[in-house]
């Protein structure tokens, strides 16, 4: 009987020790699990984000971690703002909505003010257990930001801003038609503009168009459209052959609707007609019909007129026969001892006739 007991007793006592070592290894593995879960859990990568970077003003620390590029000069911009914008005494953040499932949105507020979000998401990784792991993934730094700004350049450009090649997602018009698109002849596709919209500014922005042939071209900021505005490539060799071909153009024009009969030497302008434009414009055309039906027997003569300033600019080929360009001169009368001076800006459109580039169609360039 004693050796009966003794036996039970040993398989009780190694199968509870057996228990109790299971035991122990679940608990461990629980509070293992427990632990890589709270370690995975995106509140709690934020908090990190945040004691890490923004309680210790660390800008850029958290602009390095995150791999965004920035230049340096927006690093030093950023660093020094954020020294004057962060108020570690009023310091908190909380989570906001975000546009993606996978995509946890934080702000970060100082003294009552939302200075800066940042993002955690799924890394790619895993954790034990299957877990996914999370990381910091962007930051915008509200307190040192520029206004955004929009940005028309031809399709087919790229566009740079301080330096950083804007991808064509930041693109949020597109196919808008310039002006040409009215004039060019049917079946030619006049200019087209991709509108930009270019966030995340923290320094000035320098802003550059390039062509599909990798040259630079002139941009203008449009009061009228909010938005700097990129020109179609100039074409060097039409400019070269027609400059002087259009400028004389454009000082026949404007001494024909203005009326004046004498030249800035003094000689006779012995007969003010429109036929005196034939050699420039297509007889055919639109712009010669409009000079055909032009009254100006009710103007002012001016016994000294002198055109000055001529430019041409802005050559575009629309194809092998279509090309425009901008015409501008100042042109200043005397009469009665006054003086007018107006400032001239045509776009002429010219096309063959017979083989020779003629004008077809001329605007006021507004």
């Amino acid at each position: 009987m004693v050796k009966i007991k003794s036996k039970f007793y040993k398989i009780f006592f190694s199968v509870l020790a057996a228990l109790l070592a299971l035991l122990v290894i679940a608990c461990f593995v629980l509070w293992s699990a427990l632990a890589t879960y709270e370690k995975t859990r995106p509140e709690v990568v934020a908090k990190d984000v945040f004691d890490k970077y923004f309680t210790t003003k660390s800008m850029s620390a958290l602009i390095t971690d995150t791999g965004l590029k920035f230049t340096e000069n927006d690093k030093v911009l950023i660093e020094n703002a954020a020294q004057e914008a962060i108020n570690t005494d009023s310091l908190k953040f909380f989570g906001v909505t975000s546009a993606n499932d996978n995509e946890y949105k934080y702000a970060v507020v100082s003294n009552d003010k939302i200075i800066a979000y940042f993002t955690v998401t799924d890394s790619g990784e895993k954790e034990k257990f299957g877990m996914d792991k999370k990381k910091l993934s962007n930051v915008e730094f509200v307190f040192a930001k520029q206004p955004d700004i929009k940005v028309e350049i031809p399709q087919g450009y790229s566009l740079y801003v301080n330096d950083n090649l804007i991808p064509s997602e930041k693109i949020t018009n597109s196919g808008i038609e310039t002006i040409s698109c009215t004039y060019v002849p049917e079946g030619t596709q006049g200019t087209l503009l991709d509108e930009y919209t270019v966030t995340d500014l923290y320094s000035e922005p320098v802003i550059k168009v390039v062509s599909a042939n990798g040259n630079e071209c002139a941009v203008h900021y449009s009061t009228e459209k909010e938005a700097y505005v990129a020109s179609a490539e100039n074409n060097e060799t039409l400019m070269a052959a027609y400059s002087d071909f259009v400028i004389e153009a454009a000082r026949q024009y404007s001494i024909f609707v203005s009326y004046d009969y004498r030249n800035a030497a003094g000689g006779l302008v012995s007969n003010v007609r429109y036929t005196n434009l034939n050699k420039y414009f297509d007889t055919n055309g639109m712009a010669y019909k409009k000079l055909q039906n032009t009254q100006v027997n009710f103007n002012l003569i001016h016994p000294t007129f002198i055109i000055s300033d001529e430019v041409a600019r802005d050559f575009v080929a629309y194809s092998d026969d279509v090309f425009s360009c901008n015409v501008s001169l100042v042109y200043t009368t005397k009469r009665n001892g006054k003086t007018n001076v107006e400032n001239i800006d045509l776009i002429f459109f010219l096309h063959k006739v017979n083989g020779k580039y003629m004008i077809y169609e001329s605007i006021t360039n507004s």
